[in-house]
């Protein structure tokens, strides 16, 4: 039976049912069998309607149920057919008294009426109420059938409903991990080693240190616990091994769900990651996001310290340390330049106690063979692998060919020399980073205009060491080329903390040969910031570190040097470019900030945003007062002072960059003490 024939059939029973209703609904106070009647015809009305319903709504019931429904529905086509004719019938028949005469007439009289025509005889309404039961005993299957349906529909719904409490339930999860590990990554600070991971790797190319990774001590490092401890000159490539040791052993190693990995590299340009407690809460960080139980343990002792409010000590950094060693997973731990940490005797007793305690323990290490280090080194508790010259010099032509092969500028010099350039770098004697510098050189636009024979005589002329070669870079800068750098390197050396190349932009937008001290200039500022690193090609780098607590706005790389040999080397040469010591460079810094802030005196007004569009402004105004005290209170630099402390818009905008005004050398102490020494010098 199809669709539409049961539709008729349903439509059909509405129909006779509506009139049966209608004709005996007057009368069913007059008697049992008459409201009996129009009960069972009213159910049945009912039935019907809703089959027509549920039929209406395409797609909701299944084929199989479908079928016995419309098989039901047919089955009451004839009956309907018979009670159609019974109801013409009884409407052809003269109806009784009406209402106002039946109101006159007393009940008894009008049921004996009643009971004597035919609509309303006993037998007449016996045949009816039997035929409305047939019916509704035939669509009986249909309900039952709709029920099941129903049933399995409300099933379904409950499990989906079910379903997706679980993934609301699950997302809250998530979301409360989420918020725990943000809460914990602003408790913990860590300092993002991912980046110099990433800025090693970056100098690694296929294949160098096979000598190291592809050999047997390491090989068996991997597979078993133990240590490592790879010593180098600066320069060598330590970083870059360490790095690329970092690389390998995750590849091979982070496979089983049992193994947690985690390092840490000192930076001599961030002081942030020289102490002990940086290098156990960045492998504590680490190591909680790969496993469960060490992350239990760290919100442990993160509500122990008040939820965040109270910062961990080492001591119990270490504990924390000590215990997620002991839960049995293999751990692999790198950190790298041990010789750059400020608290070096601290550090490698830590490491000799977890050596001690833990079963499970891979520890890769690098440094210079430091004084501190030589009693560790040669205890024949950590395997030392030195970096031999040879082995260094195999990778550096690895590395040199590579960069002939992929960079841009070097592949468009002749093949001729080509193979002189891989020649005269491949003598690099172990020094990585020498060969880096002068590839670096070469790439230079200028020298590759000027022909082939230009840039062997440079290659004829290249100094033989890491000093020569700063050295050189720095006498090769024109005279405004090395005042701008000599600037920057104070700035990048001296400041209270490590500034962003944002920041440097707008510190060097200041003329310094004005003599009568002019304010900071924005048209001074160069159009590409990149080029700041011009001044000093080689010597400075970007470094893109994460602030976990600064707002996204000041998220910018900062600018340091590129190496702590740079370093070394600038400590030898403080008259020509460290400004005669570090007296000397704290006051040109004071003056450079103090420069800046008198520009704002020249503002009308100056929106919420003022700095995002200045944003030297934060670090001038919170900072001056330190550079100022550490200058032995400059000449210059208190003149500048007493200038911004007489204006009113620009001192206004300090105090709201200032707030809350900090204790000690700050806005408010260092005004105060600047006036009293104007009013002694009368």
């Amino acid at each position: 039976m199809d669709l539409g024939t049961a539709v008729g059939v349903i439509s059909l029973g509405i129909q006779v049912l509506e009139g049966i209703v209608d004709y005996y609904g007057a009368y069913k106070d007059y008697g049992d069998d008459i409201a009996s009647l129009c009960t069972s015809s009213v159910a049945l009305l009912q039935t019907l309607q809703y089959l027509q319903v549920q039929l209406d709504r395409k797609g909701s019931t299944p084929d199989d149920f479908r079928a016995h429904i419309l098989a039901s529905i047919y089955q009451c086509n004839d009956g309907l057919q018979r009670l159609r004719k019974k109801l013409n019938k009884i409407k052809a028949e003269p109806m009784p008294a009406d209402g106002n005469l039946l109101r006159n007439i007393q009940r008894q009289a009008t049921n004996q009426l009643r009971k004597a025509t035919y609509p309303f005889k006993c037998s007449t309404l016996a045949k009816l109420r039997e035929a409305v039961q047939d019916l509704r005993d035939n669509l009986s299957l249909a309900l039952q059938a709709l029920d099941l349906n129903v049933a399995g529909q409300n099933t379904r719904t409950l499990a989906k409903i079910d379903t997706r409490v679980d993934e609301v339930i699950d997302r809250l999860d998530a979301l409360n991990n989420c918020i725990l590990d943000d809460a914990l990554k602003r408790w913990l600070s860590p300092t993002s080693p991912d980046t110099y991971l990433q800025a090693n790797l970056k100098q690694w190319s296929p294949q160098s240190g096979d000598w190291l990774l592809q050999g047997k001590a390491f090989e068996d490092w991997t597979q078993a616990p133990g240590s490592i401890w790879l010593t180098g000159l600066p320069g060598c490539g330590k970083s870059v091994m360490c790095a690329a040791a970092i690389a390998l052993t995750q590849q091979r190693r982070m496979a089983p769900r049992n193994t947690l990995l985690a390092y840490h590299f000192h930076s001599f340009s961030d002081a942030e990651t020289w102490t002990l407690g940086a290098v156990l809460r960045n492998i504590l960080h680490q190591l909680a996001s790969q496993s469960d139980s060490v992350c239990n343990d760290l919100t442990t002792l993160f509500k122990t310290c008040g939820s965040g409010s109270r910062r961990p000590t080492d001591d119990e950094l270490a504990g924390l340390l000590k215990a997620t060693l002991s839960h049995g997973a293999e751990t692999y731990i790198f950190i790298d330049a041990l010789d750059e940490s400020d608290e070096k005797f601290e550090l490698v007793e830590l490491l000799e106690s977890l050596e001690s305690q833990s079963q499970n323990l891979h520890l890769f290490l690098t440094s210079r063979r430091h004084v501190a280090f030589i009693d560790a080194v040669e205890s024949g508790k950590y395997y030392e692998i030195s970096m031999d010259r040879g082995a260094v010099n195999q990778d550096i032509e690895r590395y040199v060919q590579h960069q002939l092969l992929s960079d841009s500028s070097l592949r468009k010099l002749s093949s001729a020399l080509q193979v002189k350039i891989q020649a005269r770098l491949s003598s690099a004697n172990g020094m990585f980073r020498w060969a880096a510098l002068q590839l670096q050189g070469l790439k230079n636009p200028r020298l590759t205009r000027m022909g082939d024979h230009i840039i062997e005589r440079q290659l004829d002329n290249l100094p033989k060491t890491l000093e020569g070669t700063y050295g050189r870079i720095l006498n090769e800068l024109d005279d405004f080329e090395c005042g701008e750098a000599q600037r920057l390197l104070a700035l990048i050396c001296f400041s209270r903390r490590p500034l962003t190349l944002p920041e440097v932009v707008d510190a060097l937008a200041i003329d310094f040969g004005d003599p009568d001290q002019g304010p900071f200039d924005p048209s001074y500022r160069v159009k590409d910031p990149m080029a700041v690193l011009d001044y000093c090609p080689g010597l400075i780098t970007l470094m893109q570190k994460r602030c976990v607590n600064a707002p996204r706005w000041r998220d910018n790389p900062v600018i340091a040097l590129a190496h702590f040999s740079v370093d070394q080397y600038l400590r030898l040469k403080p008259i020509e470019w460290r400004f005669g010591g570090l007296t000397a460079a704290h006051a040109l810094i004071a003056r450079t900030c103090l420069r800046y802030l008198l520009y704002f005196d020249s503002l009308d007004n100056y929106s919420k945003t003022i700095m995002r569009e200045y944003s030297f402004l934060y670090f001038a105004a919170r900072n001056f007062p330190y550079h100022l005290k550490l200058s032995g209170y400059d000449e210059k630099a208190m003149d500048l002072t007493w200038r911004l402390v007489n204006t009113e818009k620009a001192l206004r905008i300090c105090y709201q960059v200032c707030r809350p005004l900090a204790r000690g050398p700050g806005l408010i102490h260092t005004s105060d003490f600047v006036k009293r020494r104007k009013r002694k010098q009368g």
